[in-house]
């Protein structure tokens, strides 16, 4: 490779940044660097303040996200507007009540993902002694059930599994586990707090 070629390659892999609450970085990763005519492979990474999931979109990502999902819905028995959504990253109303959202991460070609359950309680109602039953509360989660117990961009509570899934099955079961421990959170905080929730919607 000459030089000119060599200084080409490494100006097109620098990462653009981009301010506000989901900055975008462009990685330019090229696949035929030793032919005359380069062609280059586009990959947008989506960073989220305070997080460290990431969603990766590569290649055509929209036929493996829409078979993922596709899947995904049969598995829920959800209807094709639901899975759609689903796909979109936007929340519906899960089997137990409590709304839900998938996140999705390419992992060397393979898609990867897991659920967020969100809880109808936002951070700022809590106080006192209901921040100690919320810290008791996530490291019961994250020692024996594998979750976390944090905060949506929605600014409501909610809660994540440590690993990500790599079947639209074990996502689903997931998903289902994940309602099952949203209410067990939502249950001890509310008797904390001695006030009934109501589910959002």
């Amino acid at each position: 490779m000459t030089q000119a070629r060599l200084r080409n390659f490494q100006d097109s892999n620098f990462v653009f940044g981009a301010s506000g609450s989901q900055r975008l970085a462009r990685l330019c990763i090229s696949i035929q660097i030793l032919r005359p005519t380069k062609l280059v492979h586009w990959q947008l990474i989506a960073f989220f303040p305070g997080e460290t999931q990431m969603t990766l979109v590569s290649g055509n990502p929209h036929t493996a996200n829409d078979a993922f999902f596709t899947s995904l819905a049969i598995r829920l028995g959800l209807p094709d507007e639901l899975a759609q959504r689903l796909g979109e990253g936007e929340t519906i109303l899960g089997p137990a009540g409590m709304l839900c959202r998938v996140h999705t991460q390419m992992q060397q070609g393979e898609m990867t993902a897991f659920p967020e359950v969100i809880l109808p309680l936002a951070a700022r109602e809590l106080g006192g002694d209901e921040v100690v039953t919320l810290l008791a509360l996530q490291e019961q989660l994250l020692t024996h059930y594998g979750w976390r117990l944090t905060l949506s961009d929605l600014g409501l509570l909610c809660v994540c599994p440590l690993l990500l899934e790599r079947t639209p099955d074990a996502v689903a079961t997931a998903l289902e586990r994940g309602q099952v421990v949203a209410r067990v959170v939502l249950d001890a905080l509310v008797t904390q707090a001695g006030s009934p929730a109501e589910v959002a919607s």
